[in-house]
């Protein structure tokens, strides 16, 4: 059963609080020696966890556990992943600390994801914080996106002829990997009115999700990766919310839609990703890697 306009605010109200909540937790541990424990992961990005981490997690669980019946839950720092997500209507998508690797360096670039998305994958609230900036990027589906309660898009191509282009650290590494980026920066850089294109690497994936909105023409993007590693839905569900509502584009690689509740795996790298402020901009990466 679909939720209506005013449940959908209340959900919206809820991972708000529970977002400003958590961003507090997580700001008292911002600049201070806290122990870093391991996953057990390859990928150092995705595998430090802090006392920080478990902190926002316990404040947004407190908050949305058990807040609707109908909505299941899955979240990166919990132990056993919550299996009713495959039979609720819908199910929270939580990263309680998106960044971790930034936030123990002391860099801004960390967040709080909080995403309500719906049994078939589509999100349709997408809620995040950024504590050490103060913001705070919300949207609901069919309603716009906001930066703190304010109405926010994306503005005219080309704007003002830089493309801000953003991976995450470890696309670069591979060789392969890093001839296709260069190839899509060649097809950006080949768009009327570009001027140059700018690279942007250290900072959690939701953060360049939705710094998006701060230096568009922009585009966060992802090459497709074989096994389980990369990025996973609590990465992208609210930030591709985000990006839909403030006029831009959430996809595949092959211009799908984002397939945010997978049953074999919760990684969403299998398939590449990209989030861009325009559709110029996913076309030119689409043109690369969709072959």
């Amino acid at each position: 059963m679909a939720l209506n306009f005013g449940e959908l605010r209340h959900c919206l109200h809820a991972a708000t609080a529970a977002a400003y909540l958590a961003g507090g937790r997580v700001m008292r541990h911002y600049g201070r020696d806290i122990e870093v424990d391991s996953k057990g992961t390859a990928h150092l990005a995705g595998d430090v966890v802090t006392v920080a981490d478990r902190d926002s997690q316990e404040a947004i669980f407190a908050v949305l556990k058990d807040f609707d019946p109908r909505i299941g839950m899955l979240s990166e720092e919990s132990d056993v992943q919550d299996p009713s997500r495959f039979e609720k209507p819908y199910f929270w998508c939580v990263d309680p600390l998106d960044g971790t690797l930034p936030f123990i360096e002391g860099v801004a670039g960390f967040a709080v994801s909080i995403a309500l998305v719906a049994q078939t994958g589509e999100p349709v609230i997408g809620v995040c914080f950024l504590p050490a900036y103060g913001d705070l990027y919300s949207a609901v589906t069919g309603q716009g996106a906001f930066k703190n309660g304010r109405p926010a898009s994306f503005g005219p191509f080309p704007g003002n002829g830089t493309v801000t282009l953003s991976v995450n650290t470890n696309e670069n590494v591979p060789p392969e990997r890093h001839a296709l980026l260069t190839k899509v920066a060649e097809n950006l850089k080949a768009l009327p009115g570009c001027k140059r294109v700018a690279w942007q690497t250290h900072s959690g994936a939701v953060a360049k999700g939705c710094r998006l909105l701060e230096c568009a023409p922009a585009m966060y993007l992802g090459c497709p990766r074989k096994g389980n590693e990369g990025v996973s839905a609590w990465d992208l569900a609210a930030a591709a919310c985000i990006v839909k509502e403030a006029g831009g584009v959430a996809t595949d690689v092959f211009g799908a839609p984002l397939e945010l509740n997978r049953r074999d795996s919760t990684y969403c790298h299998h398939r590449g990703f990209i989030l861009a402020s325009h559709p110029q901009l996913a076309a030119a990466a689409m043109a690369v890697l969709s072959h």
